[in-house]
């Protein structure tokens, strides 16, 4: 999730591992070819006597990725690997120091950091990313999900979230006593004041004359190719480069659609909005899998797109309309009907687990003043809360929302299984609003085959004329519509350039001699095509 790369990124505990983590490697081909930096078998990496499985690496690799696409982001898969397994590492260094030192954290601590009145900012976030007020209420619905009727299945991905972070707050805590001790073990001493008190004990007062390099007439200064070669042999030892490093240069084109499909694909659009105006609800693309299609009920106070907030408010039951093309996608929506209805309502809550008797006996103490907070403590109530805002607006259609919308000021049961039971009592019910049911539509454009290999026979007769890698230049790039970059590439790389899923590419330029030209290569993604060159092996 966000919220355990974001508490990764504060810490700044990297400064003790900089001379330690001196470590390269070539993630990439021994991921499946069974070897590793180290020989054969199933050891990726050593960090001191420490060995990290690939297997173990392998379920990190998956779970960083899953988290990747669950918020729709899309990463290098080489880049993630190289990313995954230094994050390993600088774990077993870091945790190295830990264990040397007994860094511990008890079991109070956690609590405190977790769910205690001044819990830490990372629970808070990762609360609310979660879609939770605070992190009671995300315990609350992880360990009693019966109380709010959450599924056992849903119920289950949510508790190993909670204690995934568990593990993580733990990590971070004992990470800040590392960092504690090592600022607390900085201090100045006498000798350390005395230097600090005479740098700024007297002032100077100078007055200086300068003139910049760049306005002396080169003319008069000349710099000889011995001078250049002199400087070179001085200075070279400050540049010194530990890896073979190539110098390359390449040409992406992106593979995407031409007007011409942009403008079939708006014939279809065009189509499509006519037949949805003419069949109820979404029924012209039911099945249809060129389409995605996602149906919502909401007051307009939820809308937070103001385009289509402004449609629903204004148009009648039926009206259909291209909301917008952005990325090569075309939006339509589609107003299915409104009602006048309560969107929500603040409702406490009590989960029970008992026989039937017992449940009865305690919906007749609460609706004969038992207190909430007194019923808490009643045998067989696994948990409750208190004034809770429930939102209606998109809940389906049924007898628990028509009770829950019919409820007095009692409280009842809302619903039961076995002996689990729900009771619930309807504080307040928010005035009615207007209910808009409607659904998006989205279709994307994706180049045809007509396109594609135009793009391909554009790019193969532009490379017709380019002998070498020293005869693709810039200017001769720009004059047929392509931008030449640069990139510095070794066997660590995990992209060509800032290209992602370019691995095959930089595998060419590692395997290519110095002046070659590459054939035309695609990306993983197939949404470029690339052609490199390679200028220099330094």
């Amino acid at each position: 999730m966000a919220t355990l790369e974001k508490i990764r990124s504060k810490s700044t505990l990297l400064l003790i591992v900089v001379g330690a983590a001196l470590l390269a490697f070539i993630i990439g081909d021994f991921f499946t070819s069974g070897r590793t930096l180290f020989g054969t078998g199933t050891t990726i990496a050593k960090v001191g006597n420490e060995k990290i499985d690939i297997q173990e690496f392998q379920r990190r690799y998956e779970e960083v990725n899953q988290q990747y696409q669950q918020q729709n982001t899309k990463m290098d898969p080489a880049a993630l690997q190289q990313y995954v397994l230094n994050q390993m590492i600088q774990e077993r260094l870091i945790n190295k120091e830990i264990e040397d030192l007994g860094i511990e954290v008890t079991d109070n601590e956690l609590s405190k950091a977790m769910l205690g009145p001044n819990a830490h900012y990372a629970m808070i976030q990762f609360a609310q990313q979660m879609g939770f007020q605070s992190p009671d209420q995300l315990y609350d619905v992880a360990f009693n999900p019966t109380k709010y009727n959450v599924p056992a299945d849903q119920a289950q991905q949510i508790q190993a979230l909670w204690l995934n972070q568990e593990h993580q707050m733990a990590e971070m805590l004992k990470q800040q006593k590392l960092q504690y001790l090592l600022a607390s073990s900085i201090v100045a001493n006498d000798l350390d004041a005395k230097a600090f008190y005479d740098s700024n004990a007297s002032t100077s007062h100078i007055i200086y004359a300068h003139k910049n390099y760049a306005d002396v007439p080169n003319d008069q200064y000349e710099v000889t190719s011995a001078d250049i070669r002199d400087e070179y042999n001085k200075e070279k030892n400050s540049f010194k480069v530990n890896d073979e490093t190539r110098r390359a240069h390449f040409i992406a084109v992106n593979i995407a659609p031409s007007q011409a499909d942009i403008n079939q694909g708006r014939v279809l659009v065009d189509t499509t909005i006519s037949r949805l105006s003419a069949t109820p609800a979404v029924d012209a693309i039911n099945g249809d899998s060129n389409f995605g299609v996602d149906r919502n009920s909401a007051a307009a106070s939820s809308i937070t797109n103001p385009q289509l907030r402004e449609f629903v408010t204004t148009a009648a039951p039926g009206d259909v309309k291209m909301l917008s093309f952005i990325n090569d996608e075309f939006t339509i929506v589609k107003l299915i009907g409104s009602k006048n209805a309560i969107d929500s309502i603040n409702v406490d809550v009590i989960a029970f687990q008992g026989d039937a008797a017992s449940r009865d006996s305690l919906l007749t103490a609460l609706n004969s003043g038992l207190a909430f907070e007194e019923a808490l403590k009643r045998p067989g109530v696994a948990g409750g809360q208190a004034d809770i805002w429930q939102t209606l607006a998109s809940a389906p259609d049924n007898e628990v929302k028509d009770r829950l919308l019919n409820a007095g000021s009692n409280y009842f049961i809302a619903d039961s299984m076995g002996t689990d039971a729900r009771i619930i009592r309807v504080n307040t019910k928010r005035a009615p609003v207007n209910i808009y049911d409607f659904a998006t539509v989205t279709y994307k454009v994706y180049p045809s085959d007509e396109t594609i290999a135009k793009l391909n026979s554009d790019l193969e007769n532009f490379m017709a004329g380019v002998t070498s890698a020293d005869s693709l230049t810039v200017t001769r790039a720009l004059s047929a519509g392509y931008t030449l970059q640069p990139a510095m590439v070794t066997a660590n790389s995990s992209m060509l350039g800032n290209v992602p899923y370019t691995r095959n590419a930089v595998k060419w330029v590692m395997d290519a001699k110095e002046g070659q030209i590459s054939p035309i290569l695609e990306d993983g993604q197939n949404d470029k095509l690339i052609v490199v060159a390679l200028n220099d092996i330094i």
